[in-house]
């Protein structure tokens, strides 16, 4: 945490449950094709960078719908100081200034998510897979290849958030929403990948006396999924 310009920290907790689901590794494993992605001691996870990169582009989807706050509409410069960025042109910069004065060509999310680990499956299967040449509509030469899909599956979710204002946590509970019944993963084209988000548990520290009491104990204001509307986003 940053304690240097403290407003608030959110943790929040949550599970992902899936019927099916491909988590490719980015490489072969022995005869596989496209093993799951997994810790040395054999647990399956969903790296937090992808999760992060399906609800960014989640919010982003949400510009142009009409959302206002304080008689503006929300785009996408209001996801990026959620997420960070980078080389930010100058113009956008003059727009974010305005916004949270501060003017900076890059800047550090506020937004930290865990690899959400496996809690528990049914098991994995590995299927067929075989490429299509798109223009020919035809199988290609040699384009079999297998993948594992993990069945009936749990994932933990944790995230971290600070130093958020209202309609961030706004646009956050949203994207949320967005995701009760989603489809994650790769291969999802393929008919796997459903599933659905439960946001289980918010602790919170937002005043001067709860910071106290998180400094000196560990302890954080327990709540449920309502502590993240705020109700300062309206269509």
């Amino acid at each position: 945490m940053d304690f240097s310009r403290f407003e608030n920290r959110y943790e929040i907790e949550g599970v992902l449950r899936v019927e099916n689901i491909h988590i490719g590794s980015g490489r072969t494993r022995g005869e596989e094709d496209a093993p799951t992605i997994r810790y040395e001691n054999g647990r399956a996870y969903i790296p937090g960078s992808s999760f992060r990169g399906h609800l960014r582009a989640k919010l982003e989807g949400l510009s142009g719908l009409g959302l206002k706050v304080e008689e503006r509409e929300i785009d996408e410069l209001d996801v990026k100081i959620i997420f960070g960025y980078t080389n930010l042109c100058e113009e956008d910069q003059a727009r974010v200034e305005k916004r949270i004065g501060l003017k900076s060509a890059s800047l550090a999310g506020k937004l930290h998510i865990e690899d959400l680990v496996i809690k528990d499956n049914k098991g994995d299967t590995t299927r067929d897979g075989i490429a299509i040449d798109r223009n020919t509509g035809t199988t290609k030469k040699g384009a079999k290849f297998d993948y594992n899909v993990v069945e009936d599956a749990s994932f933990k979710l944790r995230m971290t958030l600070e130093n958020a204002r209202d309609h961030e946590v706004d646009l956050l509970n949203i994207g949320f929403n967005m995701m009760a019944e989603d489809i994650f993963g790769g291969k999802v084209s393929r008919g796997i990948g459903r599933g659905s988000l439960e946001i289980t548990e918010v602790r919170t520290v937002s005043t001067k006396d709860e910071l106290k009491t998180y400094l000196f104990t560990g302890r954080m204001s327990s709540g449920n999924r309502g502590t993240l509307n705020k109700g300062k986003i309206s269509l």
